[in-house]
């Protein structure tokens, strides 16, 4: 068995202190740094999606509208510069965007922010699709919001905060348009009357703005009127209007049409109701009775 001299033994014991206290140290340096890092890593600010409204609704799509509450309980400013999202319809992507932010949150400051993010029917047509097929249909929507952290006088730390909601929203309907009634009403001495309503029911939730009603109409085949009515007329939501029209011939002008002024007459009310994202269109034919009047 070969022995060590005692010399040696004695060297090795006398340096086993000195590499112990270097393997410390440097443990320590390293923990030290990964401390720093991580404290530099670390994003103190939060983000909690508080509420997601469907807001601008109509026939051609809306705008899901989150309301984001913003907290930085660190000791560093931050400021969120901008948010990204995206519109998930059945698990694909119906809408996307950038939404410029731009606010700032001192150290213990809580702020809180929206983040819009439209979706047009007629852009996506796996959210055209979905709204045809269904009286609603659900949504979600998910986003990113850029963060900086430090001030101008430090470079600053970017970072980003994720958020998710999921909601439900109404499929739009298209108005209905209807012949509500039709009079004739007529002597010798005043000529002919003709008088009609024509109802629109609003079934959305939401009012619809339409831009008019046009019509023609039509007595035993003959033109006798036409106009536009109801320009630039709201519809509430959930609601039924009528509107009415009238025409109204002396006895001189209907000797020139050929029509009479008592019995009865066939007619024919061509109409038209325009608004965005929607045209509805009614042909009602009927035969009248010509009531006396005064």
């Amino acid at each position: 068995m070969r022995r060590t001299p005692l010399h040696l033994i004695a060297a090795r014991a006398h340096r086993a202190p000195l590499l112990i206290a270097a393997l410390s140290l440097l443990a320590a340096c390293a923990t030290s740094g990964g401390a720093e890092r991580g404290e530099r890593a670390e994003l103190p600010l939060t983000a909690t999606l508080t509420q997601l409204d469907e807001v601008e609704q109509s026939l051609l799509g809306f705008t899901a509208t989150a309301r984001i509450e913003l907290t930085n309980p660190g000791t560093r400013p931050a400021k969120v510069v901008e948010a990204h999202y995206w519109l998930l319809i059945g698990g694909e992507n119906a809408a996307a965007g950038v939404v410029p932010i731009g606010v700032a949150l001192a150290p213990g400051e809580v702020k809180s922010v929206e983040v819009k993010a439209p979706l047009r029917f007629a852009e996506s047509p796996v959210a055209a699709e979905t709204a045809s097929k269904a009286k609603s249909f659900d949504y979600a929507l998910r986003g990113e919001l850029a963060v900086l952290l430090g001030t101008d006088g430090e470079r600053p730390s970017s970072s980003k905060l994720q958020f998710a909601r999921g909601s439900a929203v109404r499929s739009p309907a298209k108005p209905t348009l209807a012949l509500d009634t039709f009079e004739l009403m007529g002597n010798q001495r005043m000529g002919l009357t003709a008088t009609a309503a024509l109802a629109v029911k609003n079934a959305n939730p939401f009012p619809l703005a339409i831009d008019g009603i046009t019509w023609t109409m039509l007595l035993a085949g003959k033109e006798v009127g036409s106009g536009t009515i109801a320009k630039g007329s709201t519809l509430k939501g959930n609601s039924e209007t009528t509107f009415h029209l009238a025409v109204t011939h002396d006895p001189s002008a209907l000797k020139k049409l050929g029509l009479p002024y008592s019995g009865k007459l066939n007619y024919a009310l061509a109409s038209q109701l325009s608004l965005s994202g929607a045209q509805i269109a009614l042909d009602a034919k009927d035969e009248a009775q010509i009531l006396r009047g005064d």
